[in-house]
């Protein structure tokens, strides 16, 4: 088996990423529950500046990498589908095969195999409500910054 090796380069000497050009990341100010400051006589909120857009939080471990690297091609498809599918708070989610199917340019059999995959590989399992799954928070969550003030 050949090795592969790291390329050794000086970070600082990569340039700028052309990416972050136009990288643009929305904010906007959330009142904290029953935080206030004193401000001369009066009490005012506490605000905080938090991200407007929704985000996944994917944990990353070797062991990890390693089970979704052994997802076919078409159950890692779905299971990126599903990261921007799962709502704040909530660890199952209804997966609208008509729209992933037709997103994905996909057919039905493709769509249940790349299920089943995602079962045998414990990164979703079946709930009591057909068509609705539990997904693995050790793998993913979606994280609603407005509700960690809230709370």
């Amino acid at each position: 088996m050949q090795k592969y090796s790291k390329p050794k380069y000086d970070y600082k000497t990569l340039g700028i990423n052309p990416f972050s050009l136009s990288l643009e990341i929305k904010v906007k100010e959330l009142e904290l529950l029953n935080a206030y400051k004193k401000e001369g006589d009066d009490w005012m909120p506490v605000t905080n500046e938090i991200e407007d857009t929704p985000f996944t939080k994917m944990f990353i471990t070797a062991e990890r990498r390693i089970i979704v690297s052994n997802l076919s091609p078409a159950a890692k498809e779905l299971y990126l589908w599903i990261m921007f599918e799962i709502d704040a708070g909530k660890d199952a989610l209804w997966i609208n095969k008509e729209r992933y199917m037709l997103e994905n340019h996909t057919s039905i059999n493709t769509y249940k195999k790349a299920l089943e995959d995602l079962i045998r590989y414990a990164i979703i399992s079946q709930t009591v409500v057909q068509g609705v799954y539990w997904f693995n928070p050790d793998f993913f969550l979606w994280l609603n910054t407005s509700s960690n003030f809230l709370d």
